[in-house]
């Protein structure tokens, strides 16, 4: 049943959150506008936005799904067939945009509580459900037990290439090099298997590459990434910071903004850091002080952090 006026379940719960609702409201009643001249203008096939927005999703054009399901949210409600699917698919879109703003957060969590919510939910929906709340505590940082919680997803989300990605990402951090590898192969088999774009997961093993001190390897995982999705800002940032680390800084830093150059220099001061390359590590972060536009706090306290350390190494 598709509906002109009022609004979704969805997009109620988006404007009752307190910290944004102003904001939310906003930029939801822009949204109702536009859906609503669409469906006036007779040109809306919802059954086909939904197809397209599923396969922006799969495809990794992130941006493209959460907009059309939005639309969607806005003339649809609980009869249309694929209502819960919808809310399923602008909470996945969201949560892959999380790391660009805490709103993006905040819209995939008010899904999959809105998800859990309804009487009745099929139980593959109550699994990809689950899979999205425990990749949104991971990425909020609210999780206690990591590889826990990702195990219990997956028990019942086998072929998720995102929890496989994630939990390749916590054997990175415990630096089990192996595990971690072994992981990320699963994730690229269930990409391949539910058509999940692998970018995401290409750049992870860039990033696992760059902790062990592999740069060049690194580097090469980075431009495949962009290579897949040259919309994803995070996969520039991470071939830059690559080009840095193998020596060819004027490269990295070509045609960025000061305050974007500032960024990528603090990060490779962040890595050689981590890497006991403490006096390379420090003239990255004054390079990023210094050509920073405005205060740049991260890299201040990195510097002080740095200081410290060397401190009581007495270096």
């Amino acid at each position: 049943m598709i509906r002109t006026i009022g609004i979704s379940l969805l997009v109620l719960s988006l404007c009752a959150c307190t910290s944004t609702k102003t904001k939310d409201a906003k930029f939801m009643e822009k949204v109702e506008v536009r859906a609503a001249e669409i469906v006036e203008s007779e040109s809306f096939d919802i059954d086909a936005e939904f197809e397209k927005a599923s396969i922006s999703y799969f495809m990794g054009d992130f941006n493209k799904a959460l907009l059309i399901y939005e639309n969607i949210l806005n003339i649809a409600d609980e009869d249309y067939e694929n209502y819960h699917h919808v809310i399923l698919g602008y909470g996945d879109s969201a949560l892959a945009l999380a790391s660009v703003s805490g709103l993006h957060r905040v819209k995939a969590e008010t899904a999959y509580k809105t998800l859990t919510q309804f009487e009745y939910l099929s139980d593959e929906l109550s699994n990809k459900t689950l899979a999205g709340q425990v990749l949104l505590e991971i990425a909020s940082g609210n999780s206690d037990d990591i590889e826990v919680r990702l195990n219990e997803a997956l028990e019942l989300n086998l072929h998720d290439p995102r929890l496989w990605n994630a939990l390749g990402r916590f054997h990175d951090g415990a630096e089990d090099w192996v595990l971690a590898t072994e992981t990320y192969v699963k994730a690229m088999e269930a990409a391949g298997e539910v058509g999940y774009t692998i970018a995401p997961i290409v750049n992870n093993m860039g990033m696992s590459y760059l902790m062990r001190g592999k740069a060049r390897d690194a580097l090469k995982k980075f431009e495949q990434a962009l290579a897949l999705n040259a919309d994803i800002t995070i996969y520039d940032n991470n071939r830059r910071l690559a080009l840095v680390l193998t020596g060819r800084t004027h490269m990295a830093v070509d045609g960025l903004t000061d305050k974007r150059a500032a960024q990528i220099y603090n990060d490779a001061g962040f890595v050689l850091a981590g890497r006991g390359q403490r006096r390379k590590a420090r003239s990255y972060y004054k390079k990023a002080i210094e050509l920073s536009p405005v205060y740049f706090e991260k890299a201040e306290l990195n510097l002080l952090a740095l200081a410290n350390d060397t401190e009581q190494a007495g270096t």
